[in-house]
């Protein structure tokens, strides 16, 4: 039997290796139970350490379910920016495995890995949509999906008479290793373990280092500030932030998450026997984040690199869930900015000093804003509210600590954009760009995100427009007709033959400001053209080409003075998305003659052998030869 090539962490991944890595995480999308990329019971397993050493073929690393690595999470379906962004994911699991001696492990999984695999997995609505390329196949419709969605669905598409094809098996991983003492289940993946490793190219494959693999990575965190140099400044004599937000962290021992919060879902989520009739008096129900953090189970602690033992526990934890849910970061970048002595964090802790959730900032109190640097949860947590909790207590702390900050500024990618609005944020920066500009680290392909600070308690704004939402309601209920039942129409009785009415004739319609000619403020304003979807995929992968770091934001005008006098119709991918959001783009010509302006200004500016016309060149050729056609397609 022929052995199974596997490519080391530390193998830079050209596009076989990264579907090899994603797919050993993704189910497959064949109904076949195969809960991802695996090898054939007592195959050998070979590491390919060299890139010469690399032949991976579908006969060399073949899957024990026989069927192809685009077929483990239907890879064949998604554009080349998704394939990108799970390969960076699967990567990070990988090094984390290798780290463990678990590489050659394929059943094993934990806490991190598990949360990691929840990443692969796409949002729902457009985000999700914009990822795959336009099929209606049902492997196209259902990858990226989890597997009770999965399954969902496949029922769905076969009652519905799409599909087919049988529901896939949902299995779970669990760890199997030797140092465990579990027996297993029945439920368990039953995937052989491989046969010892046999190394390709060297005896032993080295340990991987902290930056392994993670060059690629590194280009999102590159700083552009100040032609290619960002001045750190050192806030001297600022208010400390030292100790913490709660007085006392008690530690209380509890082994699982989950294990002491039936009481409290209890207490939060149940009601009576026979529910009482709707009443906007009613006090609303709290969130089990809201009951943890009144009883203790949570707390909050502001916490910065002092040099004090309890300190490093708690950095030690924001820098391990950094690095577990933002696996675009390199590890290294994270772990420096974490225990930077100018950063500063507020953590989410629980059973003692386990951290949950956190913020990693940086304070620039003298220039009135703070930059937030990481802000994460973890993901067995995030259904549960801990993202709003957290950052509502952020912005309580920030006013607590400092007297003059009245701005937060982060970069964001797309996935974390939606987050961030619903906090408060805003595309539009309305701070002074001299405040900020050199200060604060910029990130390719990421977007910034300000939100202004107002004179309120955060902690309790949302109890008070709850409040301000039932007394809107009850004034409206005191003036409104709604409760009213008119006599029906008689042409919709049985036997009644059909017969035209003048809306006149319509009981009530009059009454709740009806007219014959709806005038166009009266027509809904936020309908999205019909390919919408079509241009945000096309625009997305433009942003995520290699060459589009030009291209991504607006020309400074004060870096190149003469850059205006002579583009007249300036462009870029940034002004291109704001007007997709804007509901500018009516049809995709529109589109299209925006996308070849941004290449034409380009050219007629930068002379032809300069690194910016040749990055416009080939961007505007991946467009044309790639993305076009896609996009001209009709439906």
């Amino acid at each position: 039997m022929a052995s199974f090539y596997y490519p080391s962490p530390t193998l830079e991944g050209d596009r076989d290796i990264k579907i090899i890595r994603i797919a050993r995480n993704c189910p497959c999308s064949m109904a076949c139970g195969c809960p991802g990329l695996h090898p054939q019971n007592e195959q050998k397993f070979e590491i390919i350490l060299e890139a010469e050493d690399a032949d991976f073929s579908e006969e060399s690393t073949a899957c024990a379910c026989g069927h192809s690595w685009y077929k483990h999470g239907s890879l064949d379906r998604l554009v080349d920016a998704e394939i990108e962004r799970r390969a960076k994911v699967a990567l990070r699991i990988d090094e984390f495995l290798d780290e463990s001696n678990h590489l050659a492990n394929f059943n094993f999984t934990d806490e991190e890995i598990e949360s990691l695999r929840k990443q692969m997995e796409l949002p729902p609505g457009e985000e999700r949509d914009a990822s795959f390329k336009r099929d209606n196949s049902p492997d196209s419709i259902m990858s990226g999906l989890s597997g009770q969605e999965r399954s969902r669905r496949s029922r769905s598409l076969s009652s519905s008479g799409l599909s087919d094809v049988p529901p896939p098996v949902s299995k779970r991983r669990r760890i199997s290793s030797p140092l465990s003492d579990d027996e297993g289940n029945d439920d368990a993946a039953n995937i052989p373990p491989a046969t010892p490793i046999h190394s390709k190219g060297a005896k032993k494959a080295p340990p991987v280092p902290v930056l392994s693999g993670a060059r690629s990575n590194a280009r999102g965190a590159k700083k552009r500030a100040g032609g290619g140099t960002t001045t750190t400044t050192t806030v001297n004599g600022g208010p400390q932030t030292n100790g913490t937000a709660s007085s006392h962290v008690p530690k209380i021992k509890i082994e699982d998450d989950n294990a002491d919060l039936e009481s409290v879902a209890e207490s939060t989520v149940s009601g009576p026997e026979e529910a009482a009739p709707m009443s906007i008096d009613l006090p609303p129900k709290e969130k089990i984040v809201v009951e943890e953090h009144r009883r203790g189970y949570i707390q909050y602690t502001a916490v910065k690199n002092d040099g004090q033992e309890r300190s490093w526990i708690v950095l030690t934890g924001l820098k391990n869930l950094f690095q577990r849910q933002l696996p675009k970061m390199p590890r290294e970048y994270i772990a420096r900015l974490v225990m930077d002595r100018n950063s500063r964090g507020l953590a989410m802790i629980k059973h003692g000093y386990k951290v949950v959730a956190g913020i990693t900032y940086r304070p620039f109190a003298h220039r009135g804003f703070i930059e937030i640097v990481f802000c994460a949860v973890s993901s067995s947590n995030q259904v549960k509210g801990y993202g709003g909790h957290l950052m509502d207590h952020f912005k309580k702390h920030i006013q607590d600590t400092y007297d003059n900050v009245e701005y937060f500024l982060t970069y964001a990618d797309n996935y974390a954009i939606g987050y961030f609005k619903k906090q408060g944020f805003s595309k539009d920066v309305t701070l002074d760009r001299v405040q900020w500009a050199g200060y604060i680290k910029d990130y390719e392909g990421a977007t910034l995100l300000q939100c202004k600070l107002v004179p309120v308690d955060y902690t309790s704004i949302r109890d008070t427009v709850s409040q301000q939402k039932a007394w809107v309601l009850e004034r409206i209920r005191a003036r409104s007709s709604s409760h009213e039942v008119r006599p029906g129409i008689p042409a919709f009785q049985e036997g009644q033959p059909p017969i035209v009415l003048d809306y006149k004739e319509i009981p009530g319609l009059i009454e709740a400001g009806w007219t014959a000619h709806p005038t166009a403020q009266e027509l809904p304003a936020n309908i999205r053209p019909p390919d919408y979807v079509r241009m945000t995929r096309a625009l997305r992968a433009l942003q995520a080409h290699q060459q589009s770091w030009p291209f991504r934001t607006p020309v400074n005008k004060a870096e190149v003075p003469d850059y205006y006098e002579f583009i007249k119709n300036p462009m870029d991918l940034h002004t291109m998305q704001t007007k997709l959001e804007g509901g500018k783009y009516t049809d995709i010509e529109a589109f299209v003659t925006d996308v070849k302006a941004i290449a034409q200004n380009c050219l007629l500016y930068n002379p032809s052998d300069s690194v910016y016309a040749k990055a416009a060149v080939k961007l505007l050729r991946y467009f044309e030869n790639t993305l076009l056609k896609e996009l001209l397609e009709k439906e």
